[in-house]
């Protein structure tokens, strides 16, 4: 009885071919290793081309932005800023200026954007060496092209980095104004409701005899508005409860010319602050939606221009498999019409 009789056919072939593999398992590898060397052989003569990187460092600072973030929450914001960035690697800004700059030097192909961009690779961590390779059969031009898109990405993150801490500078400084506009308001404010109180003070003083001592709650009341008084009160000294009317009167014109002086300069200063904090705003919005959005801490710098390739690149890999399964295929296929014809 024959073993295979009963099967279905595919399963009659699978058996038959896997029993000719391992009968035959010593040809194959050799024939294998054969067509992998011929395709060496052909990566080895076919034109190559030249490979040149520029590599730039990027530095998120990323415990400064998140000094007590956890390891997913770097991870997220690593992620989202290289986005970002890859953004502006590949921006029309930036390769129109590689372009204007391929022109400039003569180079070949730099008439359009598209014929640049496909020699072009940008292989990166999030943070850390960015590696701005291309591969071109020109090598001069391929470290040209690789060095003038190293340092056009670059322009453009600092001018985009420069917008933004200019940006939280002065969000950073409005607040600041804001803050102290409030506490010098609230200053002038006591100043306008202490001015009447002083007054309605000097005037019962006035109603009294100048040489008897003063009245307790009168000299209560006069201290309490001079202890509320803060830097108003620099350089005063408040008379004893037991100084006379006229002391504590000279004291109280004392204090109210400071007060007026301060009222005075009340109007001025706020509106000196209103037009800073509008000039601050303006300048804002004249920044509008310009930048990308790149963190204010982002450092970027070109450390190491592309030197003009010596050696061709070369990777024989794949026409070392496509060699060894084209001429391991050729070799069954004539194997199978050998034994077909007998």
């Amino acid at each position: 009885m024959e073993p295979n009789r009963g099967l279905p056919p595919s399963e009659v072939i699978l058996r038959n071919a896997l029993a000719f593999m391992l009968e035959q398992w010593l040809a194959l590898i050799g024939i294998f290793l054969a067509g992998a060397l011929l395709g060496y052989l052909v990566a080895m003569v076919l034109p190559r081309p030249y490979q040149a990187i520029a590599e730039v460092v990027v530095d998120h600072n990323v415990r400064r932005v998140l000094p007590t973030g956890s390891a997913s929450q770097v991870a997220a914001y690593l992620n989202r800023e290289t986005m970002r960035l890859e953004a502006i690697a590949y921006s029309d800004e930036v390769w129109q200026q590689v372009v204007r700059g391929m022109m400039g030097v003569g180079a070949a192909d730099a008439m359009e954007v598209e014929t640049l961009i496909q020699y072009a690779s940008l292989p990166h961590p999030q943070d850390g060496v960015w590696s701005f390779r291309v591969v071109m059969r020109d090598p001069e031009a391929a470290a040209t092209l690789a060095n003038l898109w190293a340092e056009a990405f670059v322009s453009k993150v600092q001018r985009e980095v420069g917008f933004a801490r200019k940006r939280l500078a002065l969000n950073q400084f409005r607040q600041a104004e804001l803050a102290f506009s409030l506490r010098i308001g609230a200053r002038c404010d006591w100043i306008s409701s202490a001015l009447p109180a002083v007054e309605a003070l000097k005037e019962e003083l006035r109603e009294q005899d100048p040489e008897s001592p003063v009245d307790p709650g009168l000299a209560e009341r006069a201290r309490e508005i001079f202890d509320n008084a803060g830097p108003l009160s620099l350089g005063l000294i408040a008379p004893e409860a037991v100084a006379s009317n006229r002391v504590w009167e000279g004291f109280l014109q004392t204090f109210t010319e400071r007060l007026e002086k301060e009222d005075g300069r009340c109007d001025t200063l706020l509106q000196r602050i209103e037009e800073t904090s509008a000039q601050h705003l303006e300048a804002l919005d004249d920044l509008g939606d310009r930048g990308s959005g790149v963190a204010p801490e982002l450092e970027v710098a070109l450390v190491r221009r592309a030197r003009v390739p010596l050696d061709r690149l070369l990777d024989p890999v794949p026409y070392m498999f496509l060699g060894g399964f084209l001429g391991t295929g050729l070799w069954l296929l004539m194997r199978r019409m050998g034994r077909g014809g007998d």
